[in-house]
C-alpha cells in the first residue's frame, strides 16, 4: 500500500476513533444529567453509587483505543552512504514519480487522460496547420490571379498606372507565397516556393 494511502487510512481511522468518542461522551454525559446527577449528587463516589443502582454493580471502565508506536534505531551514519546520498536524493523524485505513475491506479488514470489530451490538442494542432496551409496556398492562387490580370493590363496599355498595378500585384504575391512557405513549414509539409524562401 502507497505511504499516502496508508496515512490517508490512518487518518480516516483516527477521525472515526475520535469522532466516536466525542459521540459517546455526550451520550454518557446525557444519561449523567438525567439519571444519576439530579439523585446522587455530582462527586466520583456518588456516580458510582448511581451506576451501581442502575446496573447492579461496580461500573466497568471500557472503549476502544488504537494505539501506534514507532521505534527508530539510529546508529553512525555510513560513509559511502553519507557519499551516495546527494545523487539518491537527486534520482528519487523521477523514480518515486515513475513508480507511484505505473502502480497507482488513480495517476495510471490520471496520466492516460493527460496523454489522451495532448494527443488530441496535438491532432488539433495539425488540423489547423494544415488548414492554415490550404488557406495560404488560396491566398497564392489569389494573387497570382491579380498578378496575370495586371500583366495582361500593362500589355494592353503600357501606362504609368498600370506599370505600378503590376509591381504592387508583384509584392502581394511574392509575400503569400513567403506566407505559404511558413504555413506549410508549419504544417510539416515541404514548402511549396522554395525560390521565394
Amino acid at each position: 500500500m502507497p505511504p499516502a494511502l496508508a496515512n490517508a487510512r490512518r487518518r480516516l481511522e483516527f477521525a472515526l476513533s475520535h469522532d466516536g468518542a466525542l459521540i459517546d461522551k455526550r451520550a454518557a454525559d446525557g444519561f449523567w444529567a438525567e439519571r444519576c446527577a439530579k439523585q446522587h449528587g455530582k462527586s466520583p463516589d456518588e456516580a458510582a453509587n448511581c451506576l451501581k443502582d442502575i446496573f447492579g454493580r461496580e461500573p466497568l471502565l471500557a472503549g476502544a483505543f488504537n494505539i501506534d508506536a514507532v521505534i527508530v534505531e539510529t546508529r553512525p551514519g555510513n560513509r559511502v552512504a553519507k557519499f551516495f546520498a546527494p545523487v539518491a536524493d537527486a534520482v528519487a523524485p523521477p523514480l518515486k514519480t515513475a513508480l507511484i505513475s505505473h502502480l497507482d491506479p488513480t495517476a495510471r488514470e490520471q496520466a492516460k487522460e493527460a496523454r489522451e489530451k495532448e494527443g488530441a490538442a496535438q491532432i488539433l494542432a495539425a488540423r489547423q496547420a494544415g488548414r492554415s496551409a490550404s488557406i495560404a496556398e488560396l491566398e497564392v492562387r489569389s494573387a497570382q490571379i491579380g498578378y496575370d490580370e495586371s500583366v495582361r493590363n500593362v500589355n494592353a496599355n503600357p501606362s504609368a498606372s498600370n506599370q505600378q498595378a503590376v509591381i504592387k500585384q508583384q509584392i502581394a504575391l511574392l509575400k503569400a507565397q513567403r506566407d505559404a512557405n511558413d504555413a506549410f513549414r508549419a504544417a510539416g509539409l515541404e514548402i511549396p516556393f522554395p525560390l521565394v524562401d
